[in-house]
């Protein structure tokens, strides 16, 4: 069982959330989408899951006993945790951006004029 979710179901799942996350992207980077800032925060919530799929990939190969270089596993490691931290923030700013324009609709504007992202984590 364990050899069959190594080396066809935790690929799959790879493949279909890069595939899915690239597509996400593309459409949310297209022109009349840019301006909302919930399609920004999509957006860049992809490119971090993109990440956190790669990364792990990366993590597991390790443990599988392919050798790679331990600078290489440490940026690994360091971009799987940043990332998941990064998704998290996101969908923080994301619902307070919209719990703020349900509470107060006139002073919250939802389009982008300057959009600027400094998120500590």
């Amino acid at each position: 069982m364990e050899d069959i979710i190594r080396f066809y179901i935790r690929p799959c799942v790879a493949i279909l959330g890069g595939i899915g996350n690239l597509a996400a992207l593309i459409v949310l980077l297209q022109r009349r989408m840019r301006n909302k800032t919930t399609c920004i925060y999509m957006a860049v919530m992809s490119i971090s899951d993109l990440i956190i799929l790669l990364s792990h990939e990366m993590i597991h190969s390790v443990w599988d006993g392919r050798d790679i270089p331990l600078y290489v596993c440490k940026i690994g490691i360091f971009l799987f945790y940043y990332s998941l931290h990064m998704s998290v923030a996101l969908l923080i700013a994301m619902t307070t951006e919209k719990y703020l324009s349900i509470r107060f609709p006139l002073q919250v504007s939802m389009t982008v004029k300057s959009f600027f992202i400094h998120i500590h984590t």
